[in-house]
């Protein structure tokens, strides 16, 4: 019997190489008339994968970029690629065939088993949730046909090879796939034993192939990483004499080598590498292989001009590589499909950190590319874009442009502008792509103004300076390698109908948002979720999960998004992103960090209540909220109110040349002892969810959402904290015995136990490897023991305190991009937080606001932000956000009216380290903490530029547990 294994690296002898608004033309005359779908439809959500369906994959696979490349002997031959692209040979790579291959998504690479059995795989990621699918694609006739094996529970995979020790053409053997982490046993390894039709996990990681019998690059002979660098690939495109990126390669024998890459193109060589001949291209043999027509450079991902893209690509069907700005190494396959789907033959990368070594870099891929235009992002350094400028023209680039996503321009690209050959509003680019590669973003106020359209202005231009139009094509020199195939097929002329009625339907999802915000007439939350649903009944079936997205992006910080959640979550109950949002909205309705805000509010909203100490009365919650702006600022004039005398405060004459160490945040004066840990019970703005039992029958389970560990660790939260008739009930007799209440305040109970217990569950997670383990273990480096403490420290970012360094205390790291070290400690009245990391990620900072003002915009500060999960549900937490010069920022869950009492001090240390220490009030965050607590705490280092988000899908590498001795 023949066995298999698949491998993280490319498969041997095929590795991948180191790696005013636009005028559009006229439309006939189309009568707008709504697409009605039915009352209480259920919609369809984007497919990992499929393309939508103005990617036109069956096109674009004619000039996809290829991945992978593998040979049998000297004359067949198999590359796959993106958007399901297979390409055969039969004579030595002389000449190549399409082959069919029944998949859209993107094939990362290829194995022979024998002489006639070939597997490919590859997959995609599901939009929000980001969870990948696997392909599995095998072929028993040398690849003249292909069908998928029994790949539903696999993750997305990246490579394969021959397991350790078996040989080509041994049926014995088996064959090693690495890919995603699997979320059901963590294992990123699998293997078949029967050609490839069945596989499963491989959790000994003695039997995982080792990274020390990876195959060699046939050009270099040196080991192969999965993504090129700019040096890798400029020196692979010399030698090769192209204007394409090289990503795969395959020697036959010592003279005989082929190399393939961007745009589909392969090179073929019969004398060891000195000369190359294309023997594959867009339009082989006649015209040049495909090169790029149009680089663009993104700061970051959150600069990508998907629109831009967009119409350039599948509506002017001008080919496109992106680079964009990363912290590290990039590894998102989400960003990838996204790019793919608009037609971008590759993402790579350039690192944003250092000014210095981006400019250098991004040189090297303007001379691999060579391209007719460079389109630039503003939020480039003023110096890189004129030193990019420059080196593009010397080289001989036609036409430079530079976008905005906010701002004017000389053209304006308007998310409402029609595409009539692609059948879309230009905006659709960029709502599918966002929900590809980025959270929802928090906005409120004046901040929450977009700007729908993208800026484009010409600061160079080689042709014609009068040439202005729908493309930035127009006035340059582009011959057919530059351009990507037509399309076989254009927009129906229903499809325009449709288009056109979206447009008279973008008002009335503005509308919609307004009878939330108190800019139009308040609706009670039955008339919100009724007008929701008719609206998204007119609604096309293609584009209902895009409209129903952009109401739960606009609803964040809004009264109603459990509404607009639940019917996401009941119209599209497929997708596992559906379901997430139904977790959301589950657990925002039982959440104890909004119960205790809620009941927390209607205490300070009892007017001339006094606190227990007999201190002065708490400003009733809606009074600070209806004060100007000036009257809001804690502290006009840098030492403080009058009326509020920080206790941790080292400097208490400051003045308004000398700020305080020390910067306090609150809402009110502070109040005393008061705990607040009697849940609120759900008010009139929480809308029941509808639970999975009511799914009809035929609904398909899918086990990779079911056993993610995401769903599991909510589920066992909200077990343990449900919300049930008996708890409701004790609510309503709160009013007759409040003594009692205060009481139990101070000695709360338990919360009843749930009939169905996740904690086995939750230990199996922490059994297995995954990126949820280290989370979740006992101990872990994710892990803190908050230490107790009878002195409050003093707070000045030197954490002299010896309780910080006590015995039997620890400290936590976070493991994302940018790392955090983080200590706890907490007494009677505050919890205590230090937080470390270096000073070298903190230097940018706005200082257009005042220090002090309550919830200062830092957008374009470097800073911190915590979010304490004190239920440990991931999708709900109280947020504190401060730079290092002491503005701050906090919110529960996106909303800016919770306002909590906090202290923080910063230093940097002469060895580069930048120390917070931090202290909060506990009736703040409504709660008292008892020995035996245990806590979810997510703490980011966000550079300047980046928004603020609201994160949908919990990442395991910025969260770190404290459990409280």
């Amino acid at each position: 019997m023949l066995t298999f294994g698949l491998v993280g690296t490319p498969a041997a002898h095929a590795q991948p190489a180191p790696n005013g608004p636009d005028t559009l033309r006229s439309l006939p005359p189309i009568q707008a008339l709504p697409i009605t779908s039915g009352a209480g439809s259920t919609g369809t959500a984007p497919d990992a994968l499929t393309s939508p369906p103005y990617c036109d994959s069956e096109t674009l696979r004619a000039s996809a970029t290829i991945r992978a490349l593998q040979f049998w002997g000297q004359d067949r031959g198999v590359a796959v690629g993106d958007h399901g692209s297979i390409v055969v040979t039969a004579d030595g790579g002389r000449s190549w065939k399409d082959v069919e291959s029944g998949v859209q998504c993107r094939l990362n690479d290829v194995l022979w088993v024998d002489d006639r059995r070939v597997v490919a795989l590859g997959g995609g990621v599901d939009v929000v949730t980001r969870i990948s699918r696997g392909v599995i694609l095998v072929s028993h006739d040398a690849g003249a046909s292909w069908r998928r094996s029994g790949d539903s529970e696999l993750p997305l995979l990246h490579a394969i090879d021959r397991t350790a020790g078996n040989h080509p053409g041994d049926r014995r053997s088996s064959i090693t796939a690495v890919g995603a982490p699997d979320p059901i046993t963590g294992a990123t390894s699998f293997q078949s034993r029967d050609g490839g039709r069945s596989w499963q996990s491989m959790l000994d990681p003695q039997s995982t192939p080792s990274t020390n019998s990876l195959p060699r690059n046939a050009l270099s002979r040196s080991s192969i990483r999965p993504t090129a660098t700019a040096e890798q690939s400029a020196s692979l495109s010399d030698r090769v004499n192209t204007r394409s990126i090289i990503r795969a390669s395959c020697r036959l024998d010592d003279q005989t080598i082929l190399c393939a890459g961007d745009h589909g193109n392969i090179f073929r060589s019969i004398d060891g590498g000195q000369t190359w001949s294309a023997v594959r291209s867009a339009d082989a043999p006649q015209g040049p292989p495909g090169s790029c027509a149009m680089l663009v450079i993104a700061a970051n991902e959150d600069q990508i001009p998907w629109t831009l893209i967009g119409r350039e690509t599948l509506e002017k069907r001008l080919r496109c590589n992106l680079i964009v700005g990363t912290l590290d190494p990039p590894t998102s396959h989400a960003l990838d499909q996204a790019a793919m789907r608009l037609g971008v033959a590759a993402v790579d990368s350039f690192p944003a950190a250092d000014e210095n070594d981006s400019l250098a870099t991004l040189r090297r891929w303007i001379d691999v590319h060579q391209p007719p235009i460079l389109a630039l992002s503003d939020a480039l350094p003023v110096e890189t874009k004129t030193a990019l400028l420059q080196h593009a023209v010397a080289g001989g680039t036609e036409k430079v442009v530079e976008f905005a996503l906010h701002g004017r321009g000389e053209t304006l690209l308007h998310d409402s502008a029609m595409l009539p050959d692609s059948g879309v509003l230009v905006g659709d680019f960029a709502a599918d792509g966002l929900m590809l590669v980025s959270d929802f973003e928090v906005a409120t106020g004046a901040e929450a103004v977009e700007n729908p359209w993208i800026a484009i202005n010409t600061r160079y231009s080689g042709g014609s300076q009068l040439a202005r139009g729908d493309s930035l094509g127009l006035g340059v020199r582009l011959n057919r390698g530059h351009r990507l195939p037509p399309r076989q097929t254009k927009a129906s002329r229903r499809r325009l109908n449709i288009i056109q009625g979206r447009l008279k339907q973008q008002a009335a999802i503005t509308e919609l948002l307004m009878t939330q915000t108190g800019a139009s007439r308040q609706v009670t939350p039955d008339e919100f979720a009724e007008s929701l649903s008719r609206l998204l009944d007119q609604t096309s079936r293609e584009d209902q999960f895009r409209s129903a997205w952009s109401i739960a992006r606009g609803s964040i910080g809004e009264p109603n998004p459990i509404a607009v959640w639940v019917e996401i979550s009941r119209r599209f109950n497929d997708s596992s992103a559906a379901q997430l949002l139904g977790l959301h909205a589950r657990a925002r309705q039982q959440s104890q960090e909004w119960d205790r805000h809620r009941a927390l509010i209607n205490r300070l909203r009892s007017a001339g209540e006094s606190t227990a100490s007999g201190g002065p009365a708490a400003t009733p919650f809606s009074d600070v909220q209806s004060l100007p702006d000036a009257a809001q600022e804690l502290l006009p004039t840098g030492g403080g109110h009058a009326a509020i005398v920080s206790p941790f405060q080292s400097n208490r004459s400051a003045t308004p040349n000398t700020p305080p160490a020390v910067i306090q945040a609150s809402a009110a004066l502070p109040l005393g002892n008061h705990r607040f840990n009697s849940l609120h019970r759900p008010n009139s703005l929480l809308t029941p969810f509808r639970h999975a039992s009511e799914h009809t029958a035929d609904h398909q389970i899918d086990l990779a959402w079911q056993m993610h560990p995401v769903r599991l660790i909510v589920e066992d939260a909200l077990a343990r904290h449900p919300r049930n008739a008996s708890d409701q009930a004790a609510s309503e007799r709160g009013k007759t015995e409040q003594a009692t209440s205060e009481q139990a305040d101070e000695a709360p109970t338990e919360a009843p136990v749930a009939e169905h217990d996740f904690s086995a569950d939750v230990r199996r997670i922490a059994d297995h490897q995954s990126p949820w383990s280290s989370l979740l273990q006992p101990t872990s480096r994710q892990t803190a023991i908050a230490a107790r403490t009878v002195e409050p420290p003093r707070l000045d970012g030197q954490l002299h305190e010896s309780f910080w360094n006590a015995r039997g205390a620890q400290s936590a790291q976070t493991r994302g991009r940018r790392p955090l070290t983080l200590r706890f400690a907490w007494d009677e009245q505050y919890l205590y937080v230090a937080v470390q990391g270096p000073a070298e990620h903190f230097v940018s900072t706005d200082d257009s606001q005042p220090v002090g003002r309550r919830d200062a915009d830092l957008t374009q500060s470097d800073r911190v932000t915590l979010g304490f999960d004190i239920d440990r549900d991931l999708l709900t937490a109280m947020n504190l956000s401060f730079t290092r010069r002491g503005r701050t920022h906090d919110d529960l869950d996106g909303s800016d009216r919770w306002n909590p009492t906090w202290y923080v001090a910063t230093h940097a240390s002469d060895d580069g380290v930048l120390t917070a220490e931090i202290a909060i009030e506990q009736s703040s965050l409504a709660v008292s903490l008892r020995e035996g607590d245990t806590w979810f705490v997510e703490a980011q280092s966000l550079a300047a530029g980046r928004p603020r988000r609201y994160h949908l899908m919990p990442d395991p590498l910025t969260r770190v547990r404290v459990d409280f001795r």
